[in-house]
């Protein structure tokens, strides 16, 4: 996981995949789980976004990414 605090105005843009279901699994392995993103506004609110999104964020906004786990191998 990865959270970043804007130190300015900005306009943040996420390309990512996988937010629906996780990396599938080989070999009988059990999949990965799904991915997040989430907006923390300055009021403490979350806001949980889209794989792809372009969003405005004020001064002081964090942006938490959470990158897919990866799929298992075997039984």
């Amino acid at each position: 996981m990865r959270e970043i605090e804007v130190l300015s105005d900005a306009e943040v843009t996420l390309l990512a995949d996988r937010r629906t279901s996780g990396p599938y699994g080989l070999s009988g392995g059990h999949p990965g789980a799904p991915g997040k993103a989430e907006i923390i506004r300055l009021d403490g609110s979350v806001v949980k976004l889209p794989g792809k999104f372009n969003v405005r964020l004020r001064k002081g906004e964090r942006i938490r990414i959470e990158s897919p786990g990866g799929g298992g191998w075997g039984e």
